[in-house]
């Protein structure tokens, strides 16, 4: 049996007005439904990679005027992986690389293996070292270029 086309009847006022959930306080959204645009500085990139060094207060062994810092070889599968994640760029890692490959192996690199890094007041890596313990270390320093 077919009915006739009923008119569509809208809601009431006081339904339509109130949502039917509360939206958590973090999250924005309009009433219509609608996705608002995000605001530009909620998207920006950060500019650093974040690092897991932490400055150590030790007074750097050479060079007045350079920043100490200290990481932990940590959760990495790698040694390039460890100097990433202690915030180097590939104009850093890849001397250390260069500089230690003979006499350290990188496969008995551990997770509680301490890095330290030393740049010079305009940010230049000018010493590493890499401690496997308190009486074992290798370390490579910047020549004057």
């Amino acid at each position: 049996m077919l009915r006739p086309p009923q008119e569509q009847t809208e809601a009431p006022a006081s339904v339509a007005a109130e949502p039917h959930f509360i939206p958590p306080e973090s999250l924005s959204w309009n009433p219509d439904g609608t996705i608002p645009a995000p605001e530009p500085a909620e998207v920006a990139a950060p500019e650093v990679p974040p690092s897991t060094a932490q400055p150590n207060g030790q007074t750097p062994l050479h060079a007045a005027g350079t920043v100490r810092s200290e990481a932990r070889f940590g959760s990495a599968r790698a040694f390039r992986q460890a100097l990433e994640m202690a915030g180097l760029g590939a104009d850093d890692f890849i001397p250390i690389e260069n500089a230690v490959r003979e006499v350290l192996d990188f496969r008995r690199c551990r997770a509680d293996d301490r890095l330290f890094f030393e740049r010079d007041g305009q940010g230049k890596l000018v010493r590493f070292e890499y401690h496997q313990n308190p009486v074992e270390f290798v370390v490579a320093t910047r020549a004057g270029d």
